[in-house]
């Protein structure tokens, strides 16, 4: 599918902004058309909104905020994009062809209703008709890239209460904000998965962990993994690894933090899948790229023995040139 659409000026945008570190000064009303908001706080993925009380809120590949009453046929869709290699350059028309394109494919009766773009082509905002499970929907989709981010969000209902809850769903959308994590206060240690102990490992290693995790230290000072429970079941858990590839299989010359991320190392860990990037996370790695080194902290998303699992990494590649 190829969208055609005729270039507009700059509308109102309806989403957040994707720096995750800018205060949201906005106003969210508390009330619409006699439905209440309460604010949700996802302190694992470090977001929030407001959206009714009975609504469930899904995260995976994107954010999902859903009504319960009717089993799902509205929702609220908010989709953060990593853009990266031939990808970091193009249009929020060309993202809006590729992710809308996808999505025709599982409905029947689609139809693009409407298309506006802005100048720059940096916001597209679609409405969309659709029929799901023999329910006639209406959506409205807005795709902003500000590289190497883009940003799919929209709302989505049945096409006979479309005008009726308009403005809660466009108010749930507006409302979220992705947040930074806080940082502790010198020489206070907070976590929340359980006070942290130093603890003797292997190896004359130390670390702190919470009680209940377990540690493997590697040889020669190659690295360890610490988790939660037991290896083959855990959830949680924190990886270093030093020299990997130095100088058994070494990598391909060139290969960035990205492309070791997405490509490689799968390959090197084999619970792990379908990885993909979510964002990069606001890190000092000044001191980390001493020596001409390619550093990146990012977010990732993955499945860990076929678990769906979000992990912050940071990898540090030296150019090696031939």
């Amino acid at each position: 599918m190829e969208i055609k659409y005729p270039a507009m000026g700059i509308f109102i945008l309806i989403i957040a902004s994707l720096s995750g570190c800018v205060k949201d000064d906005r106003q969210i009303s508390s009330t619409i058309n006699g439905v209440s908001l309460n604010k949700y706080d996802d302190t694992i993925n470090f977001f929030s909104l407001s959206k009714p009380s009975n609504w469930t809120v899904k995260v995976g590949d994107y954010i999902s905020v859903e009504d319960t009453s009717d089993n799902g046929v509205t929702k609220v869709r908010i989709q953060p994009i990593h853009l990266s290699g031939e990808y970091r350059y193009i249009s929020a028309g060309h993202i809006a062809n590729y992710l809308i394109g996808k999505e025709k494919e599982k409905y029947q009766s689609f139809e693009l209703v409407s298309v506006r773009e802005s100048e720059d082509k940096k916001i597209i905002e679609l409405v969309i008709s659709f029929k799901e499970n023999s329910v006639d929907k209406k959506g409205v989709f807005t795709i902003f890239v500000n590289n190497p981010y883009a940003m799919l969000s929209g709302y989505e209902t049945s096409s006979d209460k479309f005008a009726e809850k308009q403005q809660l769903l466009s108010t749930i959308l507006r409302s979220y904000q992705q947040n930074t994590p806080s940082t502790a206060t010198t020489g206070e240690l907070r976590s929340n998965i359980g006070e942290l102990r130093e603890r003797n490992l292997d190896k004359n290693v130390k670390m702190l962990l919470p009680d209940g995790w377990n540690s493997v230290v590697f040889p020669g000072c190659s690295g360890l993994v610490a988790f939660d429970g037991e290896l083959s079941q855990n959830k949680k858990g924190v990886i270093f690894m030093n020299g990997l590839h130095q100088s058994v299989e070494p990598l391909p010359p060139g290969v960035t933090p990205e492309d070791y991320m997405t490509t490689y190392m799968q390959n090197d860990f084999k619970t792990m899948s379908d990885i993909k990037i979510i964002q990069y996370e606001d890190v000092d790695l000044s001191t980390l790229r001493a020596g001409g080194a390619n550093v990146q902290a990012m977010r990732i998303s993955f499945k860990n023995n076929g678990i769906p699992s979000i992990g912050s990494f940071i990898e540090k590649n030296f150019n090696i040139k031939t």
